[in-house]
């Protein structure tokens, strides 16, 4: 039985062989059908255009999927090759390079920035390598006058020191420690700082750590280079329309948001730091533990990773990214020994790809069990589901039944108004004795719901909704409809 749901997933809060096929264990098989429809029908919902999942063991590669286009103009389909904008998740990439120059001993977290700098910087005599990758060093993050009038998007910045200029003597947003404020920029002084420290330029040295761990398909988002197999960019409109959007040049941002990858390749990295393959014990200590304010305050961050839970409380190591024509996500479950990697080539749908990525997680770890007559009987029906309050007006219904060998159930939601009704369909949908668990998919990304059954057949529990993108639980109560068959 899963533990009481408590979704407090935020962003505030060795060599691998090369992939061939997945290995699907027996058990696999039907979960992998359910995967790939949550997936095409998500697609569906958001508008997304194009989206690559895997999922992985810490050996083993058990899913991998990829759903739409690539270029929807030429009928281009993505394929395991395909490379999507990661985004900020290039930030954990930069985060395990600086542990690995830790445990070489080339960078120290804690000395001030300015000693291993040529030319020193504004407040570098403060500032750290670990507050500027723990985004306490107070460095400001992007404001519209950089893309509107500097246009930083279209320029190339022949190094990352000449990128400094957009930002270096700006006043920082706090003193150096003292606050957590999300901040692309910090990671860029650290990827100029770690060029000073290791005498070698940040793309190289990342380039060597990259060819350590078999991921070859990880690279900077260089426009100005051939780079084959890479997705085109979109974005939905007002009008709820896929958009082609144009290719912008990330020179400024290698270490907070230039890269490019595939999910395979992003699920091997996962891999690599469940196995703890390429770093000391403390190197990993590093990586995932909460680090400090000047203040005392703990920090939900490690080393560039994010550390938080999912909605059944389980610990996950993650980041997530977005930006134009990029939404990704890679998840690590070090008690569970799984990662995931989830990335698409749209943005500006009202998703939170972390939440998704979850519960496709999910559906790996259920555990299945046969459906017996009896439980068919007693959970399939059409029920009226209530929020917030029990005594308030229903939504709409819930509809529930067992497929035709009686072996699983299927079921689906319909909001009201009933005059043009929108099925929503219940995916993962699994009886545990008095508990029910599923999944709702709607276009603001997948809600997972726990029912319990009371004596009179009613059901009642919790509902993941998202509000303004963010998550929220509320209670619902379904009560069965007598006089209706499913």
């Amino acid at each position: 039985m899963h533990k009481p749901l408590l979704f407090v997933l935020s962003v505030f809060a060795s060599t691998g062989a090369a992939y061939s096929q997945p290995f699907y264990p027996n058990d696999m098989i039907p979960k992998k059908e359910i995967l790939d429809s949550m997936v095409t029908e998500y697609l569906q919902l958001s508008g997304t255009v194009g989206m690559s999942v895997a999922i992985a063991g810490r050996e083993t590669l058990y899913y991998s999927g990829e759903f739409g286009y690539a270029n929807k103009e030429k009928g281009v389909k993505v394929n395991p090759f395909t490379l999507f904008r990661i985004a900020s998740v290039s930030k954990i990439l930069t985060g395990s390079l600086l542990a690995v120059m830790v445990d070489k001993g080339i960078i120290d977290l804690d000395k001030p920035i300015n000693t291993y700098l040529k030319k020193p910087v504004p407040y570098g005599d403060v500032i750290t390598a670990r507050m500027l990758a723990t985004h306490t060093a107070g460095i400001r993050h992007y404001q519209d006058n950089d893309f509107r009038l500097k246009n930083i998007d279209s320029k190339r910045f022949p190094t990352l020191d000449s990128a400094l200029g957009i930002f270096i003597k700006d006043p920082l947003v706090a003193p150096p420690g003292e606050i957590y404020n999300y901040t692309s920029y910090g990671y860029t002084l650290l990827g100029v700082v770690m060029e000073a420290a290791s005498g070698k330029p940040f793309l190289r040295t990342m380039h060597n750590m990259l060819e350590a761990l078999d991921m070859c398909n990880t690279e900077p988002n260089h426009p100005d280079s051939l780079i084959t197999n890479d997705s085109q960019l979109y974005s939905i409109s007002k009008s709820g329309a896929a958009v082609r959007q144009k290719t912008l040049r990330p020179s400024y941002k290698w270490p907070g948001g230039g890269y490019l990858s595939n999910a395979l390749d992003l699920a091997k990295f996962g891999q690599h730091h469940l196995r703890k393959s390429f770093l000391s014990e403390k190197g990993f200590e590093l990586l995932f533990t909460r680090n400090k304010t000047n203040k005392g305050d703990t920090l939900g961050i490690g080393l560039g990773w994010i550390i938080a839970q999912d909605s059944w409380n389980r610990r996950i190591f993650f980041h997530n990214g977005s930006q134009t024509g990029g939404r990704s996500v890679l998840m690590v479950y070090p008690d569970e020994g799984l990662t995931i990697a989830v990335l698409s080539n749209t943005t500006n749908q009202p998703i939170l790809i972390e939440g998704f990525a979850s519960s496709l997680i999910d559906v790996l770890l259920q555990q299945e069990a046969p459906l017996t007559t009896e439980d068919s009987i007693v959970v399939s029906g059409a029920y009226d589901y209530i929020l917030e309050e029990e005594n308030m007006p229903p939504r709409g219904e819930i509809i529930i039944n067992t497929n035709s060998d009686k072996s699983s159930l299927q079921g689906a939601v319909v909001p009201l108004p009933s005059s043009a009704p929108s099925r929503l369909p219940i995916k993962a949908l699994h009886w545990h004795g008095q508990t029910l668990e599923g999944k709702i998919i709607a276009k603001e990304g997948i809600l997972p719901i726990l029912l319990h059954r009371d004596d009179v057949g009613n059901l009642s529990g919790q509902l993941f909704l998202h509000d303004k993108q963010e998550p929220k639980v509320v209670p619902v109560w379904l009560k069965k409809k007598v006089d209706q068959k499913p």
